[in-house]
């Protein structure tokens, strides 16, 4: 009995407590005088141990599982987008479009796992190597650290690789927007001119229309929200209206004075650009159904936003 070495005392390291396994109080004293919860008292002394002890294995299969899985994910996710293809095919550049396309959606989920996985995995690692006697399949666990970097590193590069492109698309999608926007606002110009030979002269004339699928009630928020309407006329409409002869000329003769009535022919409507700023470079003219970018003369000294509702 003198080779028996009994384990330390369970406690804290800082206030010394002893923690009674019934209950799980912390009290100051030993479990022979009894807990002072619930009076349970030590029966003996603690159990020796072993002489050998063998190695465990959990802490390296656990590192090991975690870096598996990942990998395991990320090229699960790669064959269903593979098989999402238009063509089912194996060229290189094919298997990789479709891993940028798994990287794109496993962005935020994988990513905070495996960051925090590593981070976990780097401290198991280290008291691994601390107590290599202790802990075996060591190996193994540095395998599985390295494949969730290796997981960590492959997302981050297919994202990145394919961002100037995303920001190229976002720009074009952008751009599409506006284009439906500036046609909608066109063909609801158009059609209150061939009712009543006139642009409207503000943007609530086009009330008037009878608006069957919302486009009318569209075009009209937009013209007076988020753009600059100004209508315009090159030709003016004389209409000859009679009118009777003044006292003292002879009746058999009658005059017409001209009477001039403005029919707006022209129109042009300026549009923000993707900022939300009037008077800049990137806004939109359009003048008559055609889509033009302002010269630098006509761009302003004094710069205002649109309020975006």
């Amino acid at each position: 009995m003198e080779n028996i070495v009994n384990p330390p005392k369970i406690g804290s390291l800082s206030f010394s407590l002893t923690v009674c396994p019934c209950c799980g109080h912390k009290f100051k004293g030993s479990l022979k005088d009894g807990c002072t919860a619930c009076e349970a008292k030590a029966v003996g002394e603690p159990l020796a141990r072993p002489e050998k002890e063998l190695p465990s294995f959990g802490r390296s299969l656990f590192v090991g599982t975690i870096g598996a899985v990942l990998l395991l994910v990320f090229f699960i996710s790669t064959f269903i987008a593979h098989l999402e293809r238009p063509a089912f095919d194996l060229n290189f550049w094919s298997i990789v479009s479709s891993a940028e396309i798994a990287a794109w959606r496993l962005k935020w989920m994988a990513i905070p796992f495996s960051i925090l996985s590593i981070w976990i995995e780097l401290k198991i690692c280290a008291s691994i190597r601390r107590d290599s006697k202790k802990f075996m399949w060591s190996k193994f666990a540095h395998t599985g650290l390295a494949a969730s970097v290796l997981f960590v590193l492959m997302i981050g590069t297919l994202i990145g690789v394919t961002i100037p492109e995303r920001l190229r698309l976002r720009q074009r999608g952008f751009e599409a927007g506006q284009r439906a926007k500036v046609f909608m606002i066109d063909k609801v110009l158009f059609d209150y001119r061939i009712q009543y030979g006139t642009l409207p002269a503000v943007p609530s004339d086009l009330k008037k229309l009878q608006d069957t699928d919302g486009s009318v009630a569209l075009a009209m928020e937009y013209l007076e929200q988020n753009s600059i309407y100004k209508p315009s006329s090159e030709i003016a409409e004389v209409n000859q209206i009679p009118k009777k002869a003044p006292i003292g000329k002879p009746v058999a003769s009658t005059e017409t004075i001209p009477t001039t009535t403005v029919s707006f022919t022209n129109y042009e409507v300026r549009i923000a650009g993707e900022d939300g700023i009037f008077g800049n470079e990137d806004d939109l003219i359009i003048r008559d159904g055609i889509i033009s970018k302002p010269e630098p003369k006509e761009v302003p000294q004094k710069l205002e936003r649109v309020d975006e509702k």
